[in-house]
């Protein structure tokens, strides 16, 4: 029993010096990331910025995709939706970043 214990206080141990340790080397990664001036989206990965004509244009179709959905007109909620991925697509954002994270909120 007695050496059951003593396992026991050594594993805890362990594990209390383990911890820290590691959140540690995390929160210097993260860091390390967001000094390097790169934008992350909502997945945690890095992220380019648009060129300034791109944010213009994906901003206008973002604009427009929001009315049309204020309306209901599916065809052109489609053909924003189109739009706004081809901006994506060339500058190799992840299809699963919600628009509202790339619109430039302006």
């Amino acid at each position: 029993m007695k050496r059951i214990l003593g396992i026991c206080a050594v594993l805890t141990a362990l594990i209390a010096l383990t911890v820290p340790v590691l959140a540690q080397d995390a929160d210097d990664s993260h860091q390390q990331g967001d000094r390097d001036g790169a934008r992350r989206n909502g997945h945690g990965q890095r992220q380019a910025r648009l060129s300034s004509e791109d944010q213009q244009r994906f901003d206008s179709y973002y604009s427009r995709w929001l009315g049309y959905r204020r309306t209901n007109n599916r065809d052109e909620i489609v053909n924003m939706e189109k739009r706004m991925r081809d901006v994506m697509s060339r500058n190799n954002i992840p299809s699963d970043v919600p628009f509202d994270e790339i619109a430039s909120g302006r």
